[in-house]
């Protein structure tokens, strides 16, 4: 009976390794945004709102629509962090800009969307959605221009790693 116990353990023990082992091999496979390339994206949207002379909040979320970032630069108001927040959800969920239909906002528990208001983008990579970047605090159309510098700012990291990929590639002989 203790030999059945230990083959058991044995069984189980490398049942666990090799779910850990496959799950580690899907996470390495998966466009995920990690909090580097938040910051990154983030930075670039602070950097175009300091330029058009606006403080805003900044609200970026995930591959599976959680919060990775968020914050307010200096004189940006306190609800604006809710208003980013909102729009960055509102982007991931639909997909698509926040300013387009007509204005509307709904709670869902303790989560608010909000369309038809500036400054929602979805973060794409390949057709697929890898997290959103939410933006309040400037005036009119400014919200999207500053969301966009965040989703510019993804798509040229993606050019040069798609750049640097291709140089390390081996090159197939001539034939």
């Amino acid at each position: 009976m203790k030999h059945v116990h230990k083959i058991l353990f044995l069984v189980v023990g490398f049942c666990f390794a090799a779910t850990a082992v496959m799950g580690a091999q899907d996470l390495v496979k998966k466009n995920a945004l990690t909090l580097d390339l938040a910051k990154t994206i983030a930075d670039a949207a602070q950097k175009k709102a300091k330029e058009l002379g606006y403080s805003v909040a900044i609200a970026i979320r995930d591959e599976g629509g959680n919060i990775a970032l968020v914050y307010r630069m200096n004189d940006a108001g306190v609800i604006a962090l809710k208003w980013a927040e909102a729009k960055s959800l509102t982007a991931f969920e639909y997909r698509q800009g926040t300013a387009s239909g007509e204005f509307r906002i709904w709670n869902i528990g303790d989560q608010t969307m909000v369309l038809g208001v500036s400054g929602g983008a979805p973060l794409m990579v390949d057709s697929q959605i890898v997290g959103s970047i939410g933006i309040s605090g400037a005036k009119g159309k400014t919200d999207d221009i500053i969301a966009e510098a965040g989703v510019a700012a993804l798509n040229d990291i993606l050019k040069n790693t798609q750049a640097t990929q291709k140089q390390t590639e081996p090159q197939a002989p001539p034939k």
